[in-house]
């Protein structure tokens, strides 16, 4: 339940969630590189930011040719949980770093569609 107004900052949205942490909502699809914020700032207050809702970096629609110009994003310690086809569709993402990690759960699809991408190296938890 988003509780709070979201707040985008450099091009990537944020929303409260129960009013206790903050999650991922989208991503522009004019954004090259992104680097998740571990924590934001929503009406004043601090919030973590612990999860990548479902489809926020990724194409929102099956059928039309995907815009999406991501090639890289950089996951904060602070996800715990990348939602179901998180950055599906997103043809050019090559890199996804994740310097540390709590993730303890990755979504359904939620690398789907993103041909450029090789591999994706967790580390140690």
């Amino acid at each position: 339940m988003v509780t709070e107004p979201d707040i985008s900052i450099d091009g990537i949205t944020y929303a409260c969630w129960n009013g206790t942490y903050a999650v991922v909502q989208q991503c522009a699809d004019t954004v090259t590189h992104a680097k998740i914020k571990a924590g934001v700032s929503i009406n004043g207050l601090e919030y973590p930011v612990k999860e990548i809702s479902d489809r926020a970096f990724g194409w929102h629609s099956d059928w039309e040719p995907s815009e999406k110009q991501l090639m890289s994003v950089e996951i904060p310690k602070s996800i715990t949980k990348i939602g179901n086809q998180a950055f599906y569709r997103c043809p050019l993402l090559q890199k996804v770093t994740f310097p540390e990690s709590t993730i303890t759960s990755i979504g359904s699809q939620a690398f789907s569609g993103c041909e450029a991408l090789d591999s994706i190296v967790l580390p140690k938890v």
